[in-house]
């Protein structure tokens, strides 16, 4: 059978050159990687790139100005948090806001102090807490993501995330706080997937430590931001002479500030937005299970983020799905970005326990606010399509 880039042509009878492909209408269901940049987000940021350009440090008029930016972006992020301004750290992105949270907390522990985290959580907290794997426990999941095993009573530091980017299983974070608070184990939760998604409420009983990522809620790349009970205590990770901060740097004042809108618009249309999502959600699934008998759900029916939609095809390789989805115009992952490319399974999907011929099989949907009933039928329908020609073809 010919092939075309890859695939074959029975993939793409419409489209038999590149300049055709390009014409398909491009859908995009891969929010959970990253969320296009809001309109009302770019108009707040473009003057701090041309008009206030000043260092956010100096003390001068053009300093001053960026500072009352950067002011009124803590506060913004403040209020969709309900926690204090001084409270947030801002860093380079979610992954850095997880290296400090983590290096900079465990760096005041004792050398033999217990940790604890789970098997599931992004790469950027696995990492760090691998360079202490010889004191670091594990608690178990069950095939949702959903925790088990709570940290023993000595441990002095745990890591959990509020919500999985593959599976969209939802933590119950209060829970874990609760147990953390009466055993006096410093608590940090990766809210990076979870912040714009679902109500996150840090005025009450709330993690240590908390990460968020601006782009993950339609704010620009390249800003996100730790909220810390108590910053002070934070060891450096970035020295430098400038500020009183663990993250030592010029501010990125056009980023900062775009960070603060959209976390001012995702809190202002929250209940709007996890409604659509949550309708666009399930209507997807109904015709997934229509007309894919053998389709197997991976996110659970509750307690799970509004959008993301994980699935598992038995007999389908999800690399070659993602390339004819891709020449279809229809954008999916086959789970966290950080290892798009990448040949070995995710090891989400290996610790929930989904087994060894499913592992290259899964396929994560993850729905925005831009995107329309038309686009999601659209687009199940150019996925069924496929899947159920591999499926033939596999017989």
């Amino acid at each position: 059978m010919k092939k075309m880039n890859g695939v074959t042509d029975w993939l793409l009878p419409s489209h038999r050159n590149i300049s055709e492909v390009c014409l398909v209408k491009h859908i995009y269901l891969d929010h959970a990687a990253t969320t296009p940049l809001l309109p009302e987000v770019l108009e707040s940021m473009l003057p701090y790139f041309t008009e206030y350009y000043g260092n956010p440090s100096s003390s001068h008029h053009d300093g001053r100005s960026a500072k009352k930016a950067v002011d009124t972006a803590r506060e913004q992020i403040a209020s969709a948090l309900k926690c204090q301004p001084e409270q947030i750290i801002f860093t380079s992105c979610g992954s850095m806001a997880n290296n400090l949270a983590v290096l900079s907390t465990i760096r005041n522990l004792p050398a033999n102090a217990k940790l604890f985290t789970t098997p599931i959580e992004h790469s950027s907290l696995l990492a760090p807490m691998q360079l202490y794997a010889d004191r670091c426990i594990f608690g178990k999941v069950d095939r949702y993501g959903y925790l088990q095993t709570m940290p023993e009573q000595d441990t002095a530091f745990a890591s959990i995330q509020y919500a999985n980017n593959e599976l969209g299983s939802i933590q119950d974070v209060q829970k874990i706080v609760k147990y953390c608070k009466q055993n006096r184990i410093i608590l940090h939760a990766d809210a990076v997937q979870a912040f714009g998604q679902i109500p996150i409420d840090l005025s009450k009983d709330a993690p240590d430590l908390v990460s968020i990522s601006a782009h993950k809620f339609s704010g620009p790349k390249g800003i996100g931001a730790l909220i810390a009970k108590q910053p002070g205590k934070l060891s450096p990770l970035i020295y430098g002479n400038n500020r009183n901060t663990p993250v030592a740097g010029t501010e990125n004042t056009a980023a900062i500030v775009g960070m603060g809108k959209a976390a001012e618009l995702a809190a202002k249309n929250l209940t709007v937005n996890i409604a659509h999502k949550h309708h666009l959600q399930q209507l997807l699934k109904e015709h997934l299970l229509k007309s894919i008998p053998n389709l197997i759900i991976l996110t659970p029916e509750t307690k799970t983020l509004p959008g993301i939609l994980s699935v598992c095809i038995p007999g389908v390789n999800s690399e070659g799905l993602l390339s004819a989805l891709d020449l279809k115009g229809v954008s999916v992952s086959a789970g966290s970005a950080c290892h798009a490319g990448e040949k070995t399974a995710s090891h989400v999907m290996t610790a929930i326990g989904l087994s060894e011929n499913l592992l290259h099989s899964v396929i994560r949907f993850s729905i925005g606010i831009q995107n329309t009933e038309e686009e999601i039928i659209q687009a199940a329908d150019i996925f069924c399509t496929l899947t159920n020609n591999l499926l033939h073809l596999s017989l």
